[in-house]
């Protein structure tokens, strides 16, 4: 009797597997979007060598994670820096609801969250999509709450598929040092976000922006810790709070 039940249980298994990876898109080459730039850009105006693009990308990111794609993406005209700038310039985006599975750097304490895209180029995802994202807060002001996100390049570059039906690494970008890691199982590539961040960490110059997955991975004996302190002096202000409280020291 346990016998059947087991062979039951691994037969349900296989077929609800299945199940979920035929539900799920796949993804092939011919579906990345053109992007002619000939350097990835990270925030606005910043360009980077593509073979710095991959630590860039994290290091510049405010949290790096996986997720799965909840609807159908929503498309609507709105003040491109978010409501705090209602009266600011307003721009086409579409809005995806992202259901938050695994936090890789950076911080993320919501079970869901806004994702949105900006850019005519970027390859739009679909629903059931697993992704693997390089985001950043959005509105980008420390005062205020957190609304959205958006991919931290301004095109394919921070965004990554999980595909079906092996789960391995897909990218949406045509650069080729980020297609190097399709096919790559995503144990190996959190591994390559890890070494990333511990060389950032041991790094003695740094020439590019800094996000909070960054910036978290920086310690007191960062060669890097001092002058990115004097760069995001926010930043800092409010870790040394954070870990005060968790420790219950009261700071005057």
């Amino acid at each position: 009797m346990k016998i059947r039940l087991c062979l039951f249980l691994a037969v349900l298994f296989l077929f609800t597997g299945c199940a979920d990876s035929g539900n799920r898109h796949v993804y092939t080459p011919e579906e990345r979007a053109e992007w002619d730039s000939e350097a990835g850009m990270i925030g606005c105006g910043f360009f980077v060598p593509d073979e710095k693009q991959f630590e860039t990308n994290i290091i510049a990111s405010d949290v790096a994670l996986v997720g799965t794609v909840m609807d159908e993406g929503v498309s609507k005209v709105e003040p491109i820096f978010g409501e705090a700038w209602d009266d600011g310039p307003q721009t086409t985006v579409i809005a995806f609801q992202l259901r938050v599975q695994d936090v890789l750097a950076g911080s993320c304490d919501a079970k869901e969250i806004t994702l949105k895209f900006y850019w005519p180029y970027q390859t739009r995802p679909y629903k059931g999509d697993k992704l693997v994202l390089f985001l950043v807060e959005q509105p980008v002001v420390p005062e205020l709450p957190v609304e959205f996100y958006t991919p931290t390049s301004a095109d394919n570059d921070s965004v990554f598929a999980v595909n079906p039906p092996d789960n391995t690494i897909f990218a949406f970008s045509k650069k080729e040092t980020l297609r190097a890691y399709d096919g790559q199982k995503l144990s190996d590539f959190k591994k390559n976000i890890e070494e990333a961040l511990d060389t950032f960490r041991t790094a003695t110059e740094y020439p590019y922006i800094a996000g909070e997955a960054g910036l978290s991975a920086l310690t007191e004996n960062s060669p890097l810790y001092e002058e990115y302190r004097g760069y995001y002096p926010e930043f800092f202000e409010k870790k040394a709070l954070t870990n005060a409280e968790t420790c219950g020291i009261v700071l005057k």
